[in-house]
């Protein structure tokens, strides 16, 4: 089998996400091989995802696997976050980042948590 470029699979992944009319999906590292022809690398992998933006499209790599593609478009009219609601003065003035890191991954799942539903 022939490889196919990166912005090759990008064009197939748009279009698969076009045609199924999801905003978001999982995609596995099996499937993206399988469109690729090959074993998967990292620098095929940014530009994948630098060419599924141009089709907009964002894609990342998922900490359990595979990979997470959503449509751009469908953050239009979610909510602003700003650090004068978010972040205290002091917070900025004095970061404590340990601190911080542990409030981000207070309630993180684990990986394979299947209490995390879309």
């Amino acid at each position: 089998m022939k490889l196919r470029s990166a912005n090759e699979v990008a064009i197939l992944v748009a279009l698969m996400m076009k045609r199924t009319n999801y905003t978001r999906a999982k995609i596995s590292n099996k499937t993206i091989s399988e469109l690729y022809g090959g074993r998967l690398r990292a620098p095929f992998i940014v530009a994948m995802f630098e060419h599924c933006a141009e089709y907009g499209y964002a894609m990342m790599e998922l900490d359990f696997g595979g990979f997470g593609v959503f449509r751009i478009c469908s953050l239009a009219g979610t909510k602003s976050l700003t650090t004068g609601k978010f972040v205290s003065d002091e917070e900025l003035d004095n970061p404590d980042y340990a601190a911080m890191v542990a409030e981000i991954v207070a309630d993180l799942p684990t990986v394979g948590d299947a209490s995390e539903k879309n």
